[in-house]
């Protein structure tokens, strides 16, 4: 029987170790779930910002600068709009936005967002069409000293440089996880799950929080891995630092540790952990994924810790 691996992921970070792991599994042999709860509705499109960057990241389309968004993309639409005096706060290149005009297209016909994703990813040719980890509307929303924020005026519109109360996820207990991922964790082959560098707070607990999530990877009975989100003791990336300072959590991979606690055996990061938990293993290596050989490269290193073999 062949393994079968759960990675859990958002983002930059995320697109990057999921492309790593599918350069060594077959689609049959790896589920990519991907948080929905960044998901938002401007000027009248359905936009899934996680989703689309581990969709380009998959079909070699990314920006290489941006490390989200389409390479060589053109930006005509958006300067249109600035000039009529539409909100143009998030940006939408020419290119994503025929992407976003197929995808509500496919909704509005009916579609799931799971169905809508797979013919994406078919027109792109991306082998490993990932799942978001549910169908539903999940927004995060995010608690500040003025009030409520939506996630993507936190987020883009603020560029985060507010201060955090709390975080609220839209998903619930009762949420319904996707097909894809409920098939996932009730696959007889999963033997691990893994949690990529990305924010744990916006990215990754969105998803936890979603269906009981976090309750049934802890009573897996398969290994979990988490990548650290920091390098050299630093975000590569995104308020994560300063979300953890703003909850009141330590810094750097100590507070990771602490959101995550008794939820991962395995902890990936290039810096020493002096507290890791008990019961967490801490494996010690290069975590920066440069480019593809590197994000090639941790992949292997996590999946041949998981026992894997090609």
């Amino acid at each position: 029987m062949k393994r079968h691996f759960l990675s859990l992921c958002g983002g930059v970070g995320g697109s990057k170790l999921a492309d790593g792991l599918a350069r060594h599994l077959s689609p049959d042999e790896l589920t990519i779930a991907v948080n929905t709860g960044d998901d938002f509705d401007h000027l009248g499109l359905r936009i899934c910002p996680d989703i689309d960057t581990v969709l380009y990241m998959l079909a070699g389309l990314v920006s290489r600068e941006r490390g989200w968004g389409r390479e060589d993309e053109s930006w005509t639409t958006h300067k249109t709009l600035q000039a009529l005096g539409a909100p143009s706060w998030f940006q939408l290149g020419d290119k994503d936005i025929a992407l976003h005009l197929y995808r509500n297209q496919l909704l509005s016909s009916g579609r799931s967002l799971s169905e809508a994703i797979a013919a994406i990813a078919a027109g792109l040719g991306v082998r490993h069409a990932p799942v978001p980890v549910t169908d539903a509307a999940t927004p995060t929303t995010i608690d500040t000293a003025d009030g409520e924020l939506a996630f993507q005026d936190y987020f883009v519109r603020l560029r985060a440089d507010v201060r955090v109360d709390g975080i609220r996820y839209g998903g619930t207990d009762a949420t319904k996880l996707s097909e894809g991922l409920e098939a996932a964790l009730a696959n007889p082959a999963l033997s691990g799950i893994i949690i990529a560098p990305s924010n744990p707070f916006i990215s990754i607990e969105p998803m936890l929080a979603t269906g009981r999530l976090r309750e049934r990877i802890a009573g897996a009975e398969i290994p979990v891995v988490l990548v650290s989100p920091y390098v050299n003791g630093a975000a590569v990336k995104g308020p994560v630092e300063r979300i953890q300072r703003d909850l009141g959590l330590p810094p750097g991979d100590a507070g990771v540790l602490r959101h995550y606690d008794g939820l991962i055996d395995v902890f990936f990061t290039d810096t020493a952990v002096h507290e890791a938990g008990a019961g967490v293993d801490v494996e010690l290596g290069e975590t920066l994924m440069r480019d593809a050989e590197g994000r090639a490269a941790l992949a292997g290193r996590i999946l041949r810790r998981l026992g894997w073999q090609r």
